[in-house]
């Protein structure tokens, strides 16, 4: 009988999660048609929440959880990167293997934590104090330096700033609980990557 009461609320609180999920997935369908977006659910698991992908305003979108095809630079042995939904858009001429992140953020600590962990490879120094004591800059230097010119750092500096957002991937991001989301709170983070987004087409 012991063993009948942990069993009992295992599977109580596995079929919480699982609903939990499910308002996830409606909500990403919803959100989805709203955008004229595509969803997609090829493996339709209990705990898998799909993926949205299509274009905004000409730039690739997607939502979902991370995989090896996705997540910044990741070392496809590290599943970590698995447990969180993300929303990515690109932008057009960004360094496909430039991450930035605010420094102390947990924004994206799961991906660029690991990164640094696995390759012990130093963060970039831009030359501007300013910025560099604020900011993480991995990748390629040939690259990531002449992209980052004084008038995209600024920029970065203000959308940046907030902590949610990251560079990744050749566009922002910004990651979540896969977990109870809504349509509204899907919305607030459309709006917040798509208005970096479009203040960065000038640059």
């Amino acid at each position: 009988m012991m063993f009948l009461v942990p069993a009992a609320l295992i599977l109580i609180l596995l079929s919480i999660v699982m609903i939990w999920i499910w308002q996830t997935r409606i909500a990403m369908r919803a959100f989805a048609q709203a955008h004229g977006l595509t969803y997609v659910n090829k493996q339709a698991l209990f705990f898998n929440t799909g993926e949205i992908q299509g274009t905004v305003n000409g730039a690739k979108f997607f939502m979902g959880k991370l995989s090896a095809d996705h997540a910044p630079e990741q070392d496809e042995r590290d599943l970590s990167y698995r447990k969180y939904l993300s929303m990515h858009i690109a932008v057009d001429g960004m360094p496909f293997k430039m991450i930035i992140e605010m420094r102390g953020s947990a924004s994206a600590d799961y991906v660029i934590e690991t990164k640094r962990n696995q390759t012990v490879t130093p963060a970039i120094k831009t030359g501007d104090a300013d910025f560099d004591s604020r900011f993480l800059v991995f990748g390629q230097e040939k690259e990531v330096l002449p992209w980052l010119t004084p008038e995209r750092r600024k920029a970065l500096s203000v959308i940046l700033s907030k902590g949610t957002c990251v560079v990744a991937k050749g566009g922002f991001m910004i990651s979540m609980s896969e977990t109870r989301q809504t349509v509204q709170g899907l919305e607030e983070v459309f709006t917040h990557l798509t208005e970096a987004q479009k203040g960065f087409e000038t640059y």
